[in-house]
């Protein structure tokens, strides 16, 4: 009865691809690998989820990238997953720790981090 109610979770989370539509799948993760490498970010797993009614695309969660199965075959998928690897590459960011120098401190910079505002000029 626990392994029938395993399978079926199992199952349940499935979504079947033609083989089109997982060649397209093999080369969405293989776009993500090598800009992760290339930006040394952490790996992630494209995955593909049913369809919702929040008429969402794709979505970042923890490490994984879940597109919605209608997004294959658009003509915008490519850059909708480069959407969500920019929007990897900054969460990551906020997690590494600034460069520091020898003694510990942090390297100062000649430029202001915030620009300065100017006056609109009609």
């Amino acid at each position: 009865m626990a392994g029938l109610l395993l399978l079926a979770l199992v199952l349940a989370g499935c979504v079947s691809l033609t083989p089109q539509q997982q060649e397209q799948v093999d080369e969405l993760q293989r776009f993500a690998d090598r800009t992760t490498l290339l930006y040394a970010l952490p790996r992630l797993r494209i995955s593909i989820q049913l369809p919702t009614n929040q008429n969402i695309g794709a979505v970042y969660r923890q490490g994984n990238v879940l597109v919605n199965v209608r997004m294959l075959g658009s003509p915008g998928l490519t850059k909708l997953i480069a959407h969500e690897l920019g929007l990897t590459s900054s969460v990551t960011s906020r997690r590494r720790p600034s460069p520091r120098n020898l003694n510990g401190n942090a390297p100062r910079s000649s430029a202001s981090s915030t620009p300065t505002p100017r006056p609109w000029r009609f």
